[in-house]
C-alpha cells in the first residue's frame, strides 16, 4: 500500500532520512507554511500569518 500526501511550503531544516531495523524509511524535517482560509464576504482565499 502506498499513501501520498502533498504539502506546500518552505523546508526549514535539512531532511533527516533514516531506515528502521524493520526496513521502514522515515524522513523528518520542519516545514514552514502560510495558513489560508476562504473569506465568504470577498469570495476569495486569504493568506494568514506564516
Amino acid at each position: 500500500m502506498t499513501d501520498n500526501l502533498t504539502v506546500a511550503g518552505l523546508v526549514a531544516t535539512p531532511i533527516k532520512h533514516t531506515v528502521t531495523a524493520e526496513g521502514l524509511e522515515i524522513s523528518s524535517f520542519r516545514l514552514a507554511s502560510t495558513s489560508r482560509r476562504y473569506d465568504a464576504a470577498s469570495k476569495a482565499w486569504v493568506d494568514g500569518e506564516p
